[in-house]
């Protein structure tokens, strides 16, 4: 079993999306509880590796623009929470 880890940026991310009424706890859960477990995603969350200077990360959708951006290191069994944001706030535009 995995620990789950949340970056300062992550942690401030969550509680501003968790107070905006929208953010969808439920499939957020859900996604933890995958991610603790070693399973993979459902489908629907869209999960995938991120290219170029960003290949270590991965990402899935919790909506259509709400993104969480994780690691994984299979050595120290941790997945580390990086970002959520939107597509803007994670990659600018």
């Amino acid at each position: 079993m995995y620990s789950v880890l949340f970056s300062n940026s992550a942690r401030k991310s969550l509680e501003k999306y968790a107070h905006s009424g929208v953010f969808p706890q439920k499939k957020f859960r859900q996604a933890l509880l995958c991610l603790r477990e070693e399973k993979p995603l459902p489908v629907s969350f869209q999960d995938h590796q991120l290219k170029g200077s960003m290949s270590i990360y991965r990402e899935f959708h919790l909506s259509y623009d709400l993104l969480v951006q994780y690691e994984r290191d299979d050595v120290l069994c941790v997945v580390a929470i990086n970002k959520i944001g939107t597509h803007t706030e994670l990659f600018g535009g």
